[in-house]
């Protein structure tokens, strides 16, 4: 919520905030990682703030320790066990890897869409999938990036959110509506 991150658990409700150690009081992205770890990011105020809760206590992370920037608007654990957070506000951000306790970051140099990161996705070939705030989205297939565009068909230019369905079709949800890519189009 706007005012911290509610936990219901067994009757009892309890809300952590910065006092109890969470970046922000501000959280609008959760993701828990396979190895239980909760992750809270905060990409709705400039502050930003990433948290990770191991169970018992909150962990703070920030651009000191590898964020490309302090907001976070998205979070993914890929298939290898790497976690990536999108980060970003405006023309600033990227895409930030935390794997085996080093961070990488991507940015538009390195062939995402745009800087700021909105969405992240791993399709089912394995295929990493950026969506940007206003410059389409990039596909990376573990050896080059593709950039999506209204130029290529998207819908939008802001990539909000990304589901595969079992068929493989890609349904990728913009500001002006959904863009759907058929099952081998990218084959």
């Amino acid at each position: 919520t706007e005012l911290g991150l509610l936990r219901s658990l067994a009757g009892e409700t309890t809300v952590y905030t910065t006092r109890d150690g969470l970046a922000s009081d501000v959280v609008s992205v959760l993701y828990e990682d396979s190895a239980g770890m909760l992750w809270a990011g905060n990409g709705r105020t400039t502050e930003g703030g990433l948290s990770a809760w191991d169970g018992a206590s909150w962990r703070t992370l920030s651009v000191e320790d590898g964020l490309a920037h302090p907001m976070v608007n998205a979070i993914l654990e890929d298939r290898e066990g790497a976690l990536w957070f999108g980060t970003g506000f405006a023309a600033r951000g990227g895409a930030s890897r935390l794997a085996g306790g080093s961070w990488t970051t991507l940015t538009q140099a390195d062939g995402l869409a745009g800087m700021k990161v909105r969405s992240l996705f791993q399709d089912r070939d394995g295929a990493l999938w950026v969506g940007s705030e206003y410059d389409g989205v990039a596909r990376f297939d573990g050896e080059s990036w593709q950039v999506f565009t209204t130029k290529e068909g998207l819908s939008g230019l802001e990539a909000k959110c990304m589901l595969q369905t079992p068929n493989g079709d890609l349904w990728l949800g913009t500001e002006n509506g959904i863009t759907r890519l058929l099952a081998g189009t990218l084959d």
